[in-house]
């Protein structure tokens, strides 16, 4: 008895159920309008098919279009907002005080090197500057000092000018078989005269000292550089003196030789080591520029240097001729001056060269201690300088 009670009750929900559906469904055919005869193939009575985007018979519903949109209303127009009722941006432009560059405090001379000084900055950071030239030489005493290369007056016995606060020590004096003393860095040295000079008294000006009427013809300078003792011997016209014959006491140690293209090397204990100074092959320019010419005048160089040495005396013979036919050239515009100058050669530890060696035997080789700078190739492979 009770079994079939409940299944009576649960028949009588289904039943409610399937009526709701039934009325809801019904109210959506109700919905429906009939389309005209022959429209979409729908004939009288059938349901049209809505156009797209029409309102349909929903248009009564209040819900369906609040804003009379589909009744030809159309969309709202704009509308004016006032200025006031808007945020405005500030037109004051944030300004940054400018902060001022880091400045130098103060040199931290214990780092100082023969091309480099580091400086302290006033933000906590360092400063190093790196020169190509030396700007540092050591003392006596082996501290590194700032360069100076001013000519002055000397205490340096039989020398009346000379300069000592610089690689090399460089003085000069006033007679023909004393002209220069050069003063090489860890010992050596040369004392250079000019054969049958006439100094006179010579002028000075900064790092220059100029001896107007040494020659017959010339005049003679020196100036002195961080890392070379640079002369020039300046001829007035074609009539000046053919050759200059010098005469150079050599001490200390050093040894010269001569390389085949007409260098003069200097070198500690025997010809072929490492060199200590060097009097490059000279060359001469005339008083004509040349945009094209690396010295920015017409030159030349063919100056020959011919050597004779006596290591009994340790005195070397050197002669300095330029070529007279380029002297005597027509249109040669005068002064010409002759340049052999006295270099001092950096160590290997201290030199700024690059060799870059494509051999692979060679990757792992260190030369750092040697100052051979190869340039070109062989069967192991191509080796560059820079």
């Amino acid at each position: 008895m009770n079994a079939r009670k409940f299944v009576n009750r649960r028949s009588a929900r289904l039943l409610v159920s399937a009526a709701a559906a039934v009325a809801a469904t019904g109210l959506l055919v109700a919905q429906l309008v009939p389309g005209p005869a022959g429209h979409n193939g729908g004939g009288p009575g059938q349901a049209g098919i809505l156009a797209p985007g029409s309102s349909g018979s929903l248009q009564h519903h209040s819900w369906w279009d609040p804003g009379g949109w589909a009744d030809g209303g159309g969309a709202p127009k704009p509308r004016a907002i006032a200025g006031s009722g808007l945020p405005r941006a500030s037109s004051r432009v944030t300004r940054h005080a400018a902060v001022a560059p880091p400045r130098r405090v103060g040199e931290l001379t214990s780092l100082r090197t023969a091309g480099t000084r580091v400086y302290q900055l006033s933000d906590g950071r360092r400063q190093a500057v790196i020169s190509a030239a030396p700007v540092n030489y050591r003392d006596p005493g082996g501290q590194w000092r700032p360069i100076d290369t001013t000519v002055g007056p000397s205490t340096q016995p039989g020398f009346a000018y000379g300069n000592t606060s610089n690689t090399f020590r460089s003085f000069f004096g006033t007679s023909a078989a004393r002209l220069v003393r050069l003063e090489a860095p860890g010992g050596g040295w040369l004392q250079v005269g000019l054969d049958g000079a006439h100094p006179g008294s010579p002028r000075v000006a900064g790092n220059t000292i100029t001896y107007p009427g040494a020659g017959r013809g010339a005049g003679l300078a020196y100036q002195v550089t961080p890392d070379a003792l640079k002369e020039s011997i300046t001829l007035a016209s074609p009539s000046a003196a053919p050759a200059y014959s010098y005469t150079i006491k050599v001490g200390g140690g050093l040894v010269p030789w001569q390389r085949p293209g007409g260098q003069i090397v200097f070198s500690r204990a025997d010809a072929g080591n490492p060199p200590v100074l060097v009097l490059p092959a000279p060359f001469m320019t005339s008083a004509r520029k040349d945009a094209w010419s690396p010295y920015g005048y017409v030159w030349s160089p063919r100056v020959s240097q011919h050597v004779t040495w006596d290591p009994a005396t340790g005195t070397l013979q050197v002669t300095v001729t330029p070529d007279a036919s380029w002297l005597h050239q027509l249109g040669r515009v005068f002064p010409v001056v002759i340049d052999p100058t006295i270099e001092i050669a950096p160590t290997p530890s201290d030199a700024q060269n690059v060799m870059i060696i494509s051999d692979s035997g060679e990757s792992t080789t260190n030369y750092d201690s040697s100052w051979r700078l190869s340039v070109g190739t062989d069967s192991g492979g191509a080796a560059r300088r820079c």
